[in-house]
C-alpha cells in the first residue's frame, strides 16, 4: 500500500508516469514525441509496485518531459480559466444590479 504518513515533506506527491510497457531499461533508446521540439530529462525516484500496490523496490529513473507541449497545454488552460473568471465577474455584476 502506498503511504506518505512517514514522509517529512510538506506536500508529498506521487504520480503515475508510465505503465510497464512504456518503460525502457538501462542503455535502451528513449522514445521522444515527434511533435515536440523542447525535451528535457527529469531525474525521478521510481517506486516499483507489485499487483497488490505494495512497494517492492525503488530505483532512479529519467522522466522525459516535452516542455513546449506542456507549455501549450498550460497556456490553453490559463486562457480557459481567464474566460471563466470573466464570465463569473459579469454574472456577479448583473446580480449586484438586480
Amino acid at each position: 500500500m502506498l503511504s506518505t504518513t512517514r514522509c517529512r515533506c510538506e506536500r508529498p506527491e506521487l504520480f503515475l508516469k508510465a505503465v510497464g510497457r512504456r518503460v525502457v531499461g538501462h542503455g535502451q533508446p528513449v522514445r521522444i514525441r515527434s511533435d515536440s521540439r523542447w525535451n528535457v530529462p527529469e531525474p525521478e525516484l521510481v517506486l516499483v509496485l507489485n499487483q497488490h500496490l505494495e512497494i517492492v523496490g525503488c530505483t532512479a529513473g529519467n522522466d522525459v518531459s516535452s516542455r513546449d507541449i506542456e507549455g501549450e497545454k498550460n497556456r490553453q488552460k490559463n486562457e480557459r480559466i481567464a474566460k471563466l473568471e470573466a464570465k463569473v465577474e459579469e454574472l456577479e455584476r448583473r446580480l449586484a444590479k438586480s
